[in-house]
């Protein structure tokens, strides 16, 4: 099983946290959705009420599926200007499906160890 780590690309704080539970052998998984259409490739399963989602990089190998994850750490999500301002239309709809992409990845992953849930966190705020 392995801790998933949901940040972005210029996270260090991450990064040496990674390395640090890497050399432990703990198995550990990060995920920059600010790198998701340029890297990552994300499939999703249904079975009856449950479903499963599989993030592939672009050579094709499995990055995490969403039944191997125990935890996940949600560290910083950054997906560019939360306003729309300056945006134009495709970016705006492109912008709100990656954070529904994202909602579905936290539904999959409800039932799991969270260290700090993207929801609690918006409580906190």
């Amino acid at each position: 099983m392995k801790i998933l780590v949901i940040t972005n690309s210029s996270d260090a704080h991450a990064d040496y946290c990674i390395e640090k539970m890497s050399s432990k052998e703990i198995d550990v998984v990060r995920l920059d959705v600010d790198k998701y259409l340029s890297k990552y490739t994300i499939s999703w399963t249904n079975f009856g009420t449950r479903q499963e989602f599989r993030a592939v990089d672009e050579s094709g190998l499995a990055v995490v599926a969403s039944n191997d994850v125990k935890s996940i750490w949600f560290r910083k999500v950054i997906l560019g200007a939360y306003d729309f301002v300056g945006m134009d239309i495709n970016q705006q709809f492109a912008h709100r499906e990656i954070e529904a992409l994202l909602n579905n990845m936290y539904a999959c992953l409800e039932d799991r160890f969270w260290i700090n849930h993207p929801k609690q966190n918006r409580f906190a705020e």
